[in-house]
């Protein structure tokens, strides 16, 4: 999954580095928009590999039936009203049923409706998603995964062609609990491609692929008593260093971060001070620190997991957040 701009860490970059990868079914995006520079993108590696475009083509209108035939693009289809139209123009699309997450996908009791709709012309996948990946067990999942089951089992006796995929990255990381080889021939890893599992309960070796880092942009000395950043919420009990960094929530920072969170230099942690602004963060210095030196605000050594959790969010919106103002640099 390459959404939302690659989950923060660009679009292009993530395809050129996954496209020729030996068991890469292909991509999936959650707008039109999306999938038309992701296409582009191939067209110029010469690739052809699909495009599933998982939200952006619903409901279906005549212009986005176009652009897909055009672009070589294929609608997830999440409603009866949007398969009747696609059969119309028979252009390849992609399946998903709604098994209990309640967001989108046709529901479990059009099944009978459903078979004798595509019987002229199939879908190349049939999809669902799972609401608690990371919880195999909670009744939640285990209703999906038997709604799951009678759709796989009664479509594919019909349509043996037919490809099937439930896994995103908490049911690979949990994968022999839910006996995922058993629920479908492809897995859709989302965050955990970035090297997050997206869940802190849940152990995994990924490493982070992307590091934010932020420029010291000054250094000073304040007294006790002396106050730090807007409404002067931290108030310092002793003579102490503070480094401004160049970084805030103009760049993708939460808020949240404010007087709670900390940052990664010279093999320590230091706190932040004061309210995170639009374009700065106040921190606390070591005596060792210079003006112009590069501080980690997460990578690493502090998890965008980790930072989720103080700001009351998922790794999902910290990696997605950032704004186009943070530079990215790619390295081998």
């Amino acid at each position: 999954m390459i959404k939302a701009n690659g989950y923060g860490h660009g679009l292009s970059w993530v395809i050129e580095n996954l496209y020729d990868q030996p068991h890469l079914y292909g991509f999936g995006v959650a707008t039109l928009s999306e999938a038309l520079k992701a296409r582009i993108v191939l067209n110029t590696l010469q690739s052809s590999l699909p495009i599933l475009v998982f939200s952006g083509a619903t409901p279906l209108e005549e212009w986005m039936i176009e652009e897909l035939k055009k672009n070589k693009l294929r609608p997830v289809i999440t409603s009866i009203s949007d398969l009747k139209k696609i059969l119309k123009y028979k252009i390849p699309y992609d399946l998903k049923f709604n098994t209990g997450m309640n967001r989108l996908g046709i529901e479990v009791k059009e099944l009978s409706k459903v078979k004798k709709l595509i019987t002229p012309f199939p879908p190349i996948t049939v999809l669902t998603h799972l609401a608690q990946a990371y919880r195999p067990r909670s009744s939640l999942s285990q209703l999906q995964k038997k709604n799951w089951i009678k759709i796989k089992s009664e479509i594919e006796i019909c349509f043996p062609e037919i490809e099937f995929h439930i896994g995103n990255t908490g049911a690979i990381l949990k994968e022999k609990i839910w006996n995922l080889d058993s629920l479908g021939s492809i897995v859709r890893p989302g965050i955990g491609l970035y090297g997050s599992s997206g869940d802190l309960h849940t152990e995994s070796s990924l490493k982070p692929v992307m590091s934010l880092f932020a420029q010291i942009l000054s250094l000073r000395e304040i007294s006790k008593n002396d106050r730090v950043g807007y409404d002067g919420t931290y108030c310092a009990s002793k003579k102490e260093r503070i480094a401004q960094l160049g970084i805030g929530y103009g760049d993708g920072i939460s808020r949240l971060y404010s007087d709670q969170g900390e940052v990664f230099h010279q093999k320590k942690r230091a706190k932040l001070v004061g309210r995170v602004s639009m374009d700065l963060l106040s921190v606390k210095a070591q005596p060792s620190w210079k003006v112009g030196q590069w501080v980690e605000i997460f990578g690493e050594n502090i998890t965008s997991d980790e930072i989720a959790s103080l700001t009351q969010t998922i790794s999902y919106e910290v990696l997605t957040s950032l704004t186009d103002r943070v530079q990215r640099v790619y390295v081998d």
